[in-house]
């Protein structure tokens, strides 16, 4: 068997949290010794859209019509898209519309969260949607002495305890601003 992994555009969304999901799909499909490219020009048994752009679109037309299985995964739902960045409404005349186009089209939806796939469900597209982590790898958050030091003399830390948080506090992704204490510096 193997996959394809597609991203369209990957060199702009390497940053982004759907390209670290590259990185662990990868790492995934390696860890199980299934074969991957991520060439849609290749040869594949079964395709994994992480976008969902003009192209991820024309090629999950393109699987359905050579009898490939085609998973897309489900990083995007109309209400992340909404108030994210500014300029969000006018782009959401295209978003909303492809999105939905997408999603409806797809033999298997993945989500990364239980929410997302909440939300998706909600849609009501006929589609089946199944929540599926992204993971981390935890040997990346193991304890290191050295950035711990390193941490503390940045801040000027001495025995107080700290909590940290991973990731960006964002009503979209359902954590309201009146939640969070941010400590003064």
């Amino acid at each position: 068997m193997k996959t394809l992994l597609y991203f369209e555009n990957a060199k702009q969304l390497a940053i982004s949290g759907i390209g670290r999901a590259l990185r662990h799909q990868k790492k995934a499909l390696t860890l199980v010794g299934i074969d991957y490219t991520l060439d849609p020009k290749d040869t594949f048994d079964i395709a994994h859209i992480n976008t969902i752009f003009t192209k991820s679109y024309r090629l999950l037309k393109r699987c359905h019509r050579t009898h490939i299985p085609a998973i897309v995964h489900g990083h995007s739902t109309l209400e992340d898209f909404k108030n994210s960045f500014k300029g969000y409404k006018l782009m959401s005349l295209y978003f909303n519309h492809q999105l939905l186009k997408v999603y409806k089209s797809a033999d298997l939806i993945i989500t990364p969260t239980v929410y997302s796939k909440k939300l998706i469900d909600n849609y009501h597209l006929g589609t089946k949607v199944i929540p599926i982590s992204n993971g981390i790898d935890l040997a990346e958050y193991a304890e290191d002495e050295k950035k711990v030091k390193a941490f503390k003399d940045f801040f000027k830390i001495t025995d107080e305890k700290v909590v940290i948080g991973i990731g960006l506090l964002f009503a979209r992704k359902g954590i309201q601003s009146g939640l969070a204490i941010w400590p003064t510096l």
